[in-house]
């Protein structure tokens, strides 16, 4: 098995996701696998969305198999899961997304993750009542971390999505009025971590350097979010 996975336990599977496009979910998802191997928690990055490599500089080989290509496969196992995984840093390797589609089910990607023994972090992305396979993977996971921005539409967008998130993280920025106890009113769930929008995280995860140069007073306070909902 990868270094430090315990044969016979379960994973704690965690889907990062938003209702409104460019809130920073990818970014997100990132940060707290990064955070969990600061911790020396073998986690398992998936990627949904097809960014994860290109945002912590990683060059994915070209037609290298993914998510996609082991749905497609006659008989998926997780065993050939970990065979694509990508290595990202030290305790923490990334499920890329693959070319291909998605099909209409995924329950065998959903059972498969459920069955590993590492944490999975999940970067769903927008998840709406249109993106069905990503609703799957919300529906079917431990966790369900929705991240949102504290401004009115993103918070409609909230209330009227049928999803239940477990916990919410916040990204805050600058002059907004809603606050806390009105994010937490709308989701009806806890938020459990608010992070600031940085200029210099921003640079970070732009130059392809969160693996290295995250700022650690970060990376411990997402490293606690897992223990607090897990």
């Amino acid at each position: 098995p990868p270094r430090n996975e315990r044969v016979g336990s379960r994973a704690v599977t965690v889907a990062v996701w938003s209702v409104k496009g460019g809130v920073g979910v990818t970014s997100v998802a990132a940060m707290l696998a990064i955070a969990q191997g600061e911790r020396a928690n073998p986690t398992v990055l998936v990627d949904l969305c097809g960014d994860i490599p290109a945002l912590l500089g990683i060059d994915a080989a070209e037609g290298a198999p993914g998510l996609t290509d082991w749905c497609a496969t006659p008989d998926p196992t997780v065993g050939a899961l970990a065979r694509i995984e990508i290595p990202a840093r030290q305790d923490v390797t990334i499920l890329p997304r693959g070319d291909g589609n998605f099909p209409l089910d995924v329950a065998p990607l959903t059972q498969s993750f459920s069955a590993m023994s590492r944490q999975l972090v999940i970067d769903c992305g927008l998840v709406t009542e249109q993106h069905n396979v990503r609703r799957q993977v919300v529906a079917s996971s431990s966790v369900s971390l929705l991240v949102v921005r504290e401004c009115f539409l993103n918070l409609r967008a909230a209330q009227l999505s049928s999803l239940t998130p477990t916990a919410v993280v916040v990204l805050k920025e600058p002059g907004r009025h809603l606050g806390r106890p009105d994010v937490e009113a709308v989701t009806g769930a806890p938020v459990v971590a608010q992070i600031a929008v940085d200029a210099s995280v921003a640079r970070c995860l732009d130059a392809g350097l969160a693996t290295a140069r995250l700022p650690r007073s970060l990376l411990r306070s997402l490293g606690r979010v897992l223990a607090d909902v897990a």
